[in-house]
């Protein structure tokens, strides 16, 4: 999702959460807001014949895009600190472990990266590689609707890269080719 400041993304994220996965009180809450027919959609979008769904909340700040998503999973997947550092180690274990996240005891995980952009200036600043989102969006679309991940920024994805050398700004667009950009109007 890409929008303004203060456009009311992570409130609609909050929202999302709450009706993919929430408690019975806040499911309640979330659904009499969505209404009749947009709680209708979710629950087809996110059915749950294992269980309600696993959510993994990324809160972006200036660190390394992998370490935000392993602190956020190690907390709502209750991961261990050795599994934590195992699943860490590389990209591949890492969403391999998110979503057998969500075949453990649940119908998928969705992976929410609230903040995206600053995550993502950080890895401009640093050299860094996004390439962990290509292999995120890659791997959810095989996953047969186990894995979703919603990515939410103030600018387009482009807009990161500027300061990136040429190369690297060739490299992240074709990750941003791998997600579908949605405008987020309040």
């Amino acid at each position: 999702w890409t929008g303004p400041y203060g456009g009311g993304k992570s409130s609609a994220a909050l929202l999302v959460a709450n009706l993919v996965a929430g408690t019975k009180g806040n499911r309640k809450i979330a659904r009499d807001i969505a209404g009749e027919a947009l709680t209708r959609l979710y629950v087809e979008a996110f059915p749950e014949p294992k269980g309600r769904w696993r959510i993994v909340a990324v809160t972006g700040s200036r660190t390394r895009l992998r370490d935000a998503i392993v602190e956020a999973a190690t907390l709502a997947l209750d991961w261990s600190s050795a599994q934590a550092a195992d699943y860490g180690a590389s990209d591949d274990a890492l969403i391999a472990a998110l979503i057998a996240g969500g075949e453990a005891a649940s119908s998928g995980t969705l992976l929410i990266l609230d903040e995206l952009g600053k995550l993502l200036e950080h890895e401009a600043l640093e050299g860094g590689d996004v390439h962990l989102l290509q292999d995120l969006a890659e791997r959810a679309t095989r996953s047969k609707g186990r894995l979703v991940v919603i990515g939410i920024l103030h600018q387009s994805f482009e807009q990161y890269a500027a300061r990136a050398a040429r190369d690297a700004r060739q490299e992240w667009a074709k990750v941003q080719g791998r997600f579908q950009d949605i405008a987020f109007l309040s």
